[in-house]
Formats: structure tokens, sequence, C-alpha cells
């Protein structure tokens, strides 16, 4: 007996060690069949006779809560096959959280999954795990872009109470080209700290208000999704319009320099908000060369040499940048890119006569 006890002394010190071993950590993907072949040769720590048994007790979604027994004596341990987090399992989050990382969905993990003969969140299950990361997700977006604000302040040396002026950059992007996207968003980028200070996401639609609409009873507490009514293009519009509005309440902050792109009309609807004078309009942030660059892209494999190689056409493109800078805002815009464009390539036709090119 004596023997015996030392034994499961050794037994359980060994096992308390290995499971405060640093070395193996994450997580990884078994065969039940392996699992259970690799528990019925182990002892049982009580009685020491190799008759464990493993049983899977119940599963959610793609976690399970397991149960070791003995089937000689009474010991039963129980564990999960994935660490909880607020009683909750942190695997489950995790999958949808990696999922959306990467643009897929529901859709696309169920069927990964199925392929791999693993068992996968339900669709109520996968859109409340949405829900929890827009809920933090949000919390953390607008804590870093109230600490790019408070930068801004210190950066131009104005006390944190006061309304600082600073310079601006605003771009509208969308899910899908074409402006047929049902979802955009537009951003805020500071022109001293180069940091978001703010962002609005719109959406003409709302999977949730939509099903809803289907059942009478639901009228009455409706979810307010949908935070645009328009075209996909006016998105910008309206995008730049809100974070103007409320730029001096919940920034501190009076965005008095407008970057633009040149492309949307958004600084006409915040020059309607604001008088023409506290908001100075300072475009160009290199459409002119971009759409050069696209045109002049089909030309590359007729010329190996000359003007239209990839080091001509860069050089092109500077000479883009600087007359457009020198001529922000004497050009009309509907005849600005053209009048660019001439002008540029009679001074890439002066320099190639000189042999500069």
């Amino acid at each position: 007996m004596g023997h015996k006890n030392q034994y499961r002394l050794r037994k359980r010190k060994f096992i308390e060690s290995s499971v405060n071993s640093d070395e193996i950590f994450g997580h990884r993907i078994f065969d039940v069949i392996t699992l259970l072949s690799v528990f019925a040769v182990l002892c049982c720590p009580v009685c020491l006779h190799d008759e464990l048994s493993l049983t899977e007790d119940s599963r959610y979604e793609i976690c399970s809560n397991f149960s070791l027994k003995c089937r000689n004596c009474d010991f039963l341990k129980g564990f999960t096959s994935s660490e909880k987090f607020n009683n909750k399992f942190k695997l489950n989050t995790l999958i949808d959280f990696a999922l959306r990382v990467i643009g897929k969905g529901y859709t696309a993990g169920n069927k990964l999954f199925g392929m791999l003969d693993l068992p996968f969140l339900s669709k109520t299950a996968f859109r409340n795990q949405e829900l929890k990361i827009q809920q933090a997700a949000s919390i953390v977006s607008i804590e870093s872009m109230k600490n790019a604000a408070t930068e801004v302040k210190k950066f131009k040396k104005s006390p944190l109470e006061s309304i600082s002026c600073c310079g601006v950059s605003l771009d509208g992007t969308w899910q899908k080209r074409g402006y047929s996207s049902h979802n955009g968003c537009v951003s805020c980028i500071c022109i001293d700290t180069g940091k978001i200070l703010d962002i609005e996401i719109m959406s003409p639609f709302c999977r949730i208000c939509s099903k809803k609409a289907k059942v009478p009873d639901a009228t009455s507490n409706v979810h307010v999704g949908c935070n645009h009514m328009g075209s996909a293009s006016s998105m910008e519009t309206v995008g730049a319009y809100r974070i103007f509005e409320r730029s001096e309440n919940h920034r501190k902050l009076q965005y008095t320099d407008y970057y633009g792109g040149g492309d949307s009309k958004a600084y006409e609807s915040v020059k309607k908000m604001n008088a023409p004078s506290t908001v100075n309009k300072l475009e160009f942030i290199g459409h002119v060369q971009k759409r050069i660059g696209l045109a002049n892209l089909p030309l590359f494999p007729l010329y190996k040499s000359g003007p239209m190689t990839g080091e001509h056409l860069s050089d092109s493109s500077a000479l883009l940048l600087v007359l457009s800078q020198d001529n922000c805002g004497v050009l009309h815009p509907a005849r600005e890119t053209s009048a660019l464009y001439w002008t540029a390539r009679r001074l890439m036709s002066e320099r190639t006569l000189n042999g500069e090119i």
C-alpha cells in the first residue's frame, strides 16, 4: 500500500507539472478516435487501473464539455475543449472574428468546417457572436479616435477643453466597386498626425430590419440599422457632412482645411453647413496620376523602350504632381485633368528632345 501511495503522489505531481507547462499552448485539432485511444492506455490516478473512459457530456457549437471517468472507482474529471471567458467558450468568438477579418461570413465558414468534418456554429449563434464583436470593435474604435483627437491638441499646444483647428483629409470607400454597394465608409484623417479622427459607416440595408418587417408582431420593436437613404455615390457627401457636423461636440476640433480627392461633391455639402471662409479647400491627393497611369497600362506591351516604359511613366507622374500642386484652385475641375495631361505631355516631349529621357 505504501508503494501505491507513493506512486499516486508522484503521478499527481507529474500531472500538475505538465498542466503548468508553457511549452505547449494554443488550439489543436484532434480526431475523437485518437483521443479515445490515448485515454484508453492511461491509468486512473486514484486506483491505478487502465479503465478510463471519455464521454462527451454536451456540445455548444464547435466546443464540447468532456468528462473522464474510471470504470473501477468513482474518479470523475470534467474539462472543456476550449478556454472559457465569462462562462462562454472563447473559440466560438475567435472563429467568427477570423472569418470576418478575411472578409468571409457564415456560408464560407459552414462550407470550410463541413469539408473538414468539424461542427460549426448555428446561424443564430454566428449572428450573436457578430454582435459581440461589433460592440467591442465600436468601443475600441471610439476610444482610439478620442485619443487621436487628444494627440492633435497636444500637437497644437492648445488646452484640452478648448476647440482646436486642424486640417483633415476625407475620402470614401465602398465594399464593391462601381457605386453599386450597400455598404460604404467615410474616413477623416488628420493631416498633422496622420491618424483617423472620425469615421462614418453607412448602409441603406439592414438584415435585422428586413427580417422583422416580415413579422407583423415585430413592428413595435424595430432595429434601426440602415442610416442612409440614397444612392451609393452620395454616401461620401453625406458622410463628410455628418463628420464635420459633430466635430466640435465629439472631438473638440474644428476642421478648417479640407483635403479632398477632387472627384466628389463632399466639399460643397460642408461649405453649405459652415461659412465658406471657415473651411479652406486644398484638393488633389493623387487621382490624376492614377488615371493617367491606368490609361497608359495597355500601351506598355507595345513599347519595349522609349517614353512609355515604367521609369518614364513615373517621371510623368512626378510632373503631374508638381503641376497639380502649383495650379491647385486655378483650373476648372472639369478641365483640370485634361489640361494637366497635355501640359505633362509637352514637357515630356521637350525632355525627350533634349536627351534628358
